[in-house]
């Protein structure tokens, strides 16, 4: 929207702090910024600051058919991921909340299973090095404490 131009030029931004019946400022934390967008007319090539990227991402984007070269940074690679699934269909973005969710169940499992994994390899070696250091003549507090295990553990690995 255009701010009523007929008092003033346009101007594209506006920065405003409240302040009281005594003309002070209310409060120096609290400010608003106003943006004509229509007033903003910089082309690709006249974006410098983020600012200018974003104001440029913001006032072109449905007009996108892919985030051009000059936006191809992190931040506005994922405004522009945001901005596609808030125009998904009802329909579309219900699988796409499911295949999140699918997503973050397979990694859960993955997570899970590699553990798991590595808890079971773990007791296969501390029972394989127990057994050598039994063969090796270690008494069962000597192996708990070169192993940093339990003794009842070393005990219960040496009945198997």
């Amino acid at each position: 929207f255009y701010y009523d131009e007929s008092r003033e030029v346009a101007k594209f931004r506006r920065d405003v702090s409240l302040k009281d019946q005594d003309c002070e400022v209310f409060f120096d934390k609290l400010h608003f910024r106003f943006l004509q967008m229509p007033a903003f007319n910089k082309t690709e090539a006249e974006l410098v600051t983020h600012f200018d990227k974003w104001c440029y991402f913001l006032k072109n984007l449905e007009s996108f058919e892919e985030i051009p070269q000059i936006l191809k940074e992190p931040i506005f690679e994922q405004a522009f991921q945001t901005a596609r699934v808030a125009n998904f269909s009802p329909e579309q973005r219900i699988a796409y909340e499911q295949s999140i969710l699918d997503y973050i169940g397979l990694k859960a499992l993955d997570s899970t299973a590699r553990r798991e994994g590595r808890e079971e390899g773990r007791e296969e070696r501390d029972a394989e090095l127990v057994r050598r250091f039994h063969e090796k003549g270690k008494s069962i507090t000597e192996i708990a404490d070169l192993m940093g295990i339990p003794e009842e553990r070393v005990r219960g690995i040496m009945a198997v």
